[in-house]
Formats: structure tokens, C-alpha cells, sequence
């Protein structure tokens, strides 16, 4: 992962002009505010330390969407989501996971945070099911305007007590680079 970087905006329309993407994200098939999507989040990591990142491939840097870290306030505060988008040719590789676990690590380790987030609308079952990979709890019934969302969420010390640290992967049985995980 990186910073978004202005040659990003071309790609990050593609992330977001499949019809999954777009049932989520229906303003996003405009390129301007994609490319308004791309400077906000260069801007949030300069503001906060911490924001959505340009998700890329390790073999060859090929830019396939964004993964990171976003504050959220919700009923019980001010909380750190872990948020990811991938373009439709590199869904269900385990790519979303994969990021989204790096993402919560840092929270933990780095950021000292004690609980990381993932909001996420109960109809996109692609991304509850990277949610759930990475999170231990969710519940029902969070509001946004005019919107019902789940809120999943992992605590350190249930991390720690599971696996004797805040560094672990998805669970056993759940492929997180197999080919076979779904993702958003």
C-alpha cells in the first residue's frame, strides 16, 4: 500500500465502475469525483496520519484499489475503520483480507488503538465476508442517514489473548490468498 498519487484517479474509476461497486457507490461513476476521491484521501493522511491507501499489488505495483485506516464517529465514539474497495478482476484472491489484517495490525501495534472497526451495509455480503475474516464481533442496527449498517470490530486484547499478540492472520480455514475469498 501507498498514497494515492494523482495518476491514480484513471484506475480508482475502474475500481468503482463494476455493478457491485456501483450498487454501493452510485456517485462514483462520475470521474470527478473519483479524482475528488483520490485528493480527499491524500489530504486525510496529511491531516490525520491515517487514511485510505492506493492497494497494489507486491509483484508488479499494479494498482487494484484502496485499503485503510479512517476515523469514524459512532454511538460509542471516535474509532478507527479499517475500510477497502478492489476492482472486480481481483476480488476472491484474498487481496481485501489481506490488507484489511495489516490494517488492524497497525492500528494496534503502531497507532495504539485498543478496538478497530469496519462498517459495512448488511446487503454487501463480499464485504462482510472480508469483515468477518478479519473481525471477532458484530452487531446490527448502527445507523447512518437513512441507512442500517453492521459494525464489526475486533478488540487487542482479544487478539493478544487468542494468539499471544496483536500480529495474526485470518483464521484457519479461511483463505486469505487461496483464490476463494470474496471481497469489495
Amino acid at each position: 500500500m501507498r498514497p494515492f498519487e494523482h495518476d491514480d484517479v484513471d484506475t480508482m474509476q475502474t475500481v468503482f465502475n463494476d455493478e457491485l461497486a456501483r450498487r454501493f457507490y452510485p456517485r462514483m461513476t462520475d470521474p470527478r469525483m473519483v479524482a475528488g476521491w483520490v485528493i480527499r484521501w491524500r489530504d486525510v493522511y496529511k491531516r490525520d496520519g491515517v487514511s485510505l491507501w492506493a492497494l497494489c499489488l507486491k509483484s508488479n505495483d499494479e494498482l487494484i484499489g484502496d485499503c485503510g485506516l479512517v476515523w469514524q464517529d459512532i454511538d460509542e465514539g471516535r474509532r478507527l475503520e479499517i475500510g477497502y474497495h478492489v476492482a472486480a478482476q481481483h476480488r476472491r484472491r484474498g487481496y481485501a483480507s489481506e490488507a484489511a489484517a495489516a490494517c488492524r495490525n497497525h492500528a494496534f501495534e503502531q497507532l495504539r488503538q485498543e478496538r478497530v472497526i469496519s462498517i459495512v451495509a448488511p446487503d454487501n455480503l463480499a464485504s462482510r465476508t472480508v469483515a468477518a475474516r478479519i473481525h471477532r464481533n458484530v452487531r446490527s442496527g448502527f445507523k447512518r442517514p437513512g441507512k442500517t449498517r453492521l459494525i464489526y470490530w475486533t478488540d487487542k486484547a482479544d487478539c493478544e489473548k487468542l494468539h499471544g499478540s496483536a500480529y495474526f492472520d485470518p483464521p484457519a480455514g479461511r483463505p486469505t490468498d487461496s483464490g476463494r475469498d470474496a471481497e469489495s
